[in-house]
């Protein structure tokens, strides 16, 4: 028979799907820190080995057609256009290759793993004047967070919210007694 001591309140447990984190990640929270499973997580992606050189492949490709036209038909504009092309089929390729440009302050926060926390009373509320715009306010601290995140906090009352400093993005919260 399991004991109840070792049983989480049924808020925690749908805090935890709601915001992806396990008892280890908010262990590493408590700490101030980021877990590995969430830096892994919460790291932007990066296009690595093949799929790189298929992109450079596509560029000189590009680059090569549009310069043998211009040589062959002694279309010397077309060498300008040919190093426009390559240009812009290479410039999404950089913006793909190290995301951080979506979202900066989110990779700068995982960069560096330190996560705050506030703690206090919680309510949710939506902006009235915006369809689907979701708010947890903490204390005197406001997040805007996703509908499965304000879904999350069900209970409005006592909780601890862990947070990205830069990018205010919630990583874990517990239900506090109250």
């Amino acid at each position: 028979m399991q004991s109840t001591s070792n049983k989480r309140p049924p808020s925690n447990v749908i805090l935890m799907q709601a915001l992806r984190f396990d008892p280890r990640d908010l262990a590493a929270n408590r700490e101030g820190n980021l877990s590995q499973r969430q830096i892994t997580r919460l790291q932007p992606p990066r296009i690595q080995g093949l799929a790189f050189w298929v992109m450079i492949g596509h560029v000189a490709v590009i680059f090569a057609v549009l310069g043998m036209i211009a040589i062959i038909s002694q279309q010397w504009g077309l060498l300008l256009v040919a190093v426009i092309a390559a240009g812009m089929t290479g410039m999404p390729m950089m913006m793909v290759r190290d995301q951080k440009f979506m979202r900066p302050d989110l990779g700068k926060d995982v960069q560096k793993g330190v996560v705050k926390s506030v703690c206090g009373m919680t309510t949710r509320h939506t902006d009235p004047d915006k369809k689907r715009n979701y708010y947890i306010t903490v204390d005197e601290t406001t997040f805007e967070v996703t509908s499965k995140m304000y879904g999350g906090f069900f209970q409005e009352g006592n909780y601890c919210v862990y947070y990205l400093p830069r990018s205010r993005t919630i990583v874990s919260a517990e239900r506090l007694s109250d």
